[in-house]
């Protein structure tokens, strides 16, 4: 997915680069605070679009870790914020804000769909 952006962040996190297969299960670095194991989320990835990257960044772990409903809620309550979200079923889920029409993207891969 290509995202066009204009003097704005975007930042993404997922566990698809940092993991460790051991025994046969995938352990990744972002980790359920509760229980020191890495949170299982409903994401491949989210991707976090606001002005600043400090923010964008501390956003993109918080809502990954927190799964979609709360994260969307998350995401939709917060000004000047934005998110694409993928999903394990190749589905591109979109903010409130992103989903507006004020967000300019084009997928690359044709596998992925637009959940409406």
């Amino acid at each position: 997915m290509i995202v066009e952006l204009d003097d704005t962040s975007l930042v993404t996190s997922g566990p698809y680069e940092r993991f460790l297969e051991f025994e046969g299960e995938t352990y990744h670095h972002i980790l359920d605070t509760k229980t020191g194991f890495p949170v299982e989320s409903d994401f491949t990835s989210v991707s976090i679009i606001t002005q600043s990257s400090f923010l964008a960044d501390a956003l993109s772990t918080s809502v990954y870790a927190l799964g979609y409903e709360k994260g969307m809620d998350l995401i939709n309550s917060l000004d000047g914020v934005q998110a694409v979200f993928l999903t394990d079923d190749k589905e591109v889920v979109l903010s409130e804000k992103a989903s507006d029409g004020e967000l300019g993207y084009s997928l690359t891969d044709e596998t992925y769909r637009i959940k409406e």
